[in-house]
Formats: structure tokens, sequence, C-alpha cells
């Protein structure tokens, strides 16, 4: 394609998914097969001249208040992530109350013992199973597409396991707001669930921001979540598991320029008429 595609990633158990704002693209290895599936359908996509932009359009273009759009969209969808997120922030957050006098829903040693074991289970699953190699295998063709490489198995296998906009710096920076966020005296009069919004959508505009100043600024954490990626949340893949998600991306490279070449040809039939 002429232009980079916008793009995500998530790793599975056994596989590895890519998705674009028009298609979901999954992949997986099933007893030795790589079977692979998407929810593209051609006939959705329709050129048409948009007149003037929708309110809710108008709303994503303004900082702060897309984050709290994000926020309720991304766990409407992704449930299993909001449990992790609460994992991460609730003790946090039930820790800090009870330093600041408020009688305490746990003890200082049961939140402990909550964030380590949410911290095993969470390390367990990323490093020791298949989803921790499928997660670099993500990154390594995903870090091969970002250059301008040939996504190809080899270019692919040279390629760092760790990628900055990887989910695992969000949260990073998630967590380092609902923390300082509670520092805040006046802070502590809201509601806990509006300084988990909040948290969310400042970190939203921290992980997305092109501003040079601020980039500079998050450096260190970004550092620590590159390397919080390494060693706990990837493992080293083999070309079995780059495989995998090269057939992701593929395929969905494969969708987005057959989506592209449609709506251009809408687009001629629609001039002409």
């Amino acid at each position: 394609m002429a232009e980079a595609i916008n793009y995500g990633g998530r790793a599975h158990l056994h596989g590895v998914s890519f998705h674009s704002s028009d298609v979901t693209v999954t992949a997986k290895r099933i007893d030795g097969e790589i079977i692979v599936e998407d929810d593209a359908d051609l006939e959705e996509y329709e050129y048409y001249i948009e007149d003037k932009i929708s309110f809710m359009e108008r709303l994503r273009y303004i900082p702060f208040i897309r984050g709290f759009i994000n926020f309720f969209q991304f766990f409407s969808q992704f449930w299993k992530f909001f449990v992790i997120a609460l994992a991460i922030s609730l003790p946090i957050v039930l820790l800090v109350e009870a330093r600041n006098g408020e009688e305490p829903v746990l003890t200082d040693e049961t939140n402990v013992y909550i964030r380590i074991a949410t911290l095993i289970v969470i390390i367990a699953q990323m490093k020791f199973l298949n989803i921790g190699k499928y997660h670099a295998a993500e990154h390594m063709i995903a870090n091969c597409y970002d250059k301008g490489l040939s996504v190809t198995i080899e270019n692919a296998m040279k390629q760092s396991r760790v990628h900055k906009e990887c989910g695992s710096i969000f949260y990073i920076y998630y967590s380092v707001n609902v923390l300082l966020l509670h520092i805040l005296p006046w802070i502590n009069e809201l509601h806990t669930l509006f300084i988990l919004i909040l948290a969310w959508s400042i970190a939203y505009e921290m992980f997305g921001t092109d501003i040079k100043f601020i980039d500079i600024l998050l450096r260190p954490l970004l550092y620590v979540g590159c390397v919080l990626q390494y060693i706990f949340l990837t493992s080293k893949p083999t070309e079995e598991h780059v495989q995998v998600a090269l057939a992701a991306f593929t395929r969905l490279l494969e969708i987005e320029e057959q989506i592209e070449k449609q709506l251009n040809e809408q687009e001629i039939e629609t001039k002409e008429v």
C-alpha cells in the first residue's frame, strides 16, 4: 500500500490479532496449521462525501474528552483488560485512602498480597506460556513494518521484541497517574471511579502525544516500560510464532488494500456521474 496504515495488535495464547479501523484479523496455530480469520465484509465499505463531521467525531478531537470516550469504548469491548486495570489501580487507591486517614476497606498487608498475586498471575501468563512468545512476535512484525522494511520472517527475526506503543506502556502511565492524583488533597474529595477515569484520560494524552517536550519528560517511564516488556511480558519467539504473526498482518494489509482499491473505484464512478 502507498500509505502506512494505522493498526494495533494483540497476542493470544495460541496466536496474534492485528486490527485497523476497518477490520480485525486473527491468526492461530492449531495442530501445527496456521488458521487465519477476519471479520471483513467488503460490501460494507462504500465511498461517500461527508458533508459535516458528527458531534461524536468532533469530541474525538478534544484533548482529555477523547480519553474519557476511549475509556468506555475500550472497556465495553475488552472487559478482560478492565479487570487487569482495576486489579492494578484499586490496591493503589485503597492504600492511599488508608494513608489519608480514611477507614481502609482492606488492610495494608492485604493490599500487598493482592498486588503481588496480581503481578504473579500476569507475569506467569505472559512469560511462561505461549502468549509471551506471541506477544514478542507481534512486536517484531510491528517494528519491521514501522521501519518501512519488507515484512518477512527474515527481517522480523532481526527486530526487537519490545515496542514503544505496546499497551503495557499505557498501563504504566495510567498507574502512575492514579498514584499521583491521589497525592493531591482536593482530588481525594472526588469519587474513586472519576479519579480512575481521569487518570485514564491523562494517560491517553500522554500515550499519544507528539509534543517533543512532553515526549522527553516521559522517556524515563517509557524506558521502564520497555524493560518490563522485555523481562516480564515477552519471551524469545521461534520462527513458528513469528510466522503466525506475519500471517495475520499480511492478511490485514491485503484487506486494507482491497478496501482502498474499492473505495477509489467508487470515488471515480461517483465523480463521473
